[in-house]
């Protein structure tokens, strides 16, 4: 059984993921409104909590996490992904899209690429050439390609919303 304080504890770190969930879910909502012009184009939104979650160790390895993360689905462009430690913005290509796309606006970004399919494909690492990312894509089975850009925990909101602004006018998806 687990004591009261340690479920108190966990309350309280819960409460705090899902303060910044609501606090991006504002930020998309009323600056993407007037900053980004997005926001009145249909979406919809919906907060959720989901399991099974993986990161990279200090290894470079996968690992399953057990505990849930807090997200905020943006139906149709992207989730943000709301960890203890950081915020992740999940978006898509089409594998053909990929290959033709000008990666110079978004590698000014934390951001990782990997299959859809097999999610623990790397085909990007941080300095990697646009050309030799191209090239992985092309060498893949992979038909839609998976971005994960990466912020810290208590990054503005304003960034976040920026960027959803950003993969929209490029054609990201989700």
């Amino acid at each position: 059984m687990i004591e009261k304080n340690l479920l108190n504890e966990i309350n309280n770190a819960y409460s705090i993921l899902e303060a910044k969930q609501y606090e991006i879910l504002n930020r998309l909502k009323n600056g993407g409104e007037i900053e980004l012009g997005w926001y009145n184009d249909g979406y919809e939104v919906e907060l959720a909590w989901y399991n099974g979650n993986y990161h990279k160790d200090e290894k470079g390895d996968w690992i399953r996490e057990a505990y849930p993360i807090a997200v905020l689905a943006v139906k149709g462009l992207c989730d943000v992904e709301i960890y203890f430690d950081k915020i992740s913005v999940s978006a898509k290509l089409t594998r053909a899209r990929a290959l033709e796309y000008s990666y110079e606006k978004i590698f000014s970004y934390n951001v990782e690429v990997f299959g859809v399919e097999d999610y623990l494909l790397d085909f990007y690492k941080r300095g990697m050439s646009e050309e030799n990312l191209k090239a992985d894509i092309a060498h893949s089975d992979e038909e839609e390609i998976g971005f994960a850009f990466e912020f810290p925990f208590d990054a503005d909101v304003g960034e976040i919303a920026e960027l959803a602004g950003l993969i929209k006018q490029e054609g990201f998806y989700y």
